[in-house]
């Protein structure tokens, strides 16, 4: 028959077609995150972090009290002091120790590096849509809301997407920032944040131990004159 050998061809494909298969992978769809490159975007969270601790313990008139890190970083040290200056700029009463019923405002920061993420061509518009930088979702809101503004962020938007030609080099480097405010044992206020950071930026989140450099011996020889 002349199918015969149309027939012996696909045999494999229909034995294949009945194997079992593993899960192709695939992505989540398309979000946003902001990427912090600037001590402004610090006193950004910093503000709105303190947004939360007036909507929570605000009306309990308690004193706050801002606790250091564990570690001590570029990052943890500034927004330490954004806090405290933000907290007094809205009338909160900022203790230096934790003393009486003052609650306690506590963060963390874990920075995780990835690797083989290469360029990624965005689809047109993504600069657009992020055009309120690094404003938090509830800013951004606020912020688009005054007149001219959300004109303003559009347009800039625009010229980005043009001048970038839609590409985006996604860094490799992410940080988790976790902020609580602790009364006792229980949390009253418990938010976290993703954001992207410049890859050479990591030390100013991350500590790292300086390297411990072994002991060198060093042989002495005796010299002695005859």
């Amino acid at each position: 028959m002349k199918y015969k050998p149309l027939m012996i061809l696909l045999a494999p494909l229909a034995l294949g077609a009945c194997a079992s298969q593993v899960p192709i992978a695939t992505t989540y769809p398309i979000s946003y995150q902001q990427k912090m490159q600037a001590a402004h975007h610090w006193n950004v969270l910093a503000s709105d972090v303190v947004g939360q601790v007036s909507e929570s313990v605000g009306t309990l008139n308690r004193a706050v009290y801002v606790a250091e890190a564990e570690t001590t970083t570029e990052f943890n040290h500034g927004f330490r002091n954004l806090l405290q200056t933000e907290l007094v700029a809205n009338g909160f009463t900022v203790t230096r120790a934790p003393v009486g019923n003052a609650v306690t405002l506590e963060y963390d920061v874990q920075a995780i590096t990835h690797s083989d993420r290469g360029y990624i061509r965005s689809k047109p518009g993504l600069y657009t849509a992020l055009a309120g930088g690094i404003f938090v979702a509830r800013d951004l809101a606020i912020h688009q809301s005054v007149p001219g503004a959300a004109t303003a962020l559009l347009a800039a938007g625009i010229t980005a997407d043009v001048a970038s030609g839609h590409h985006v080099k996604l860094p490799d480097t992410e940080v988790i920032i976790n902020t609580s405010i602790v009364d006792g044992d229980r949390y009253m206020v418990r938010q976290s944040g993703i954001y992207y950071i410049n890859d050479a930026d990591i030390a100013h989140y991350h500590y790292t131990a300086p390297a411990v450099v072994p002991e060198t011996f060093v042989k002495h020889v005796g010299v002695t004159n005859d």
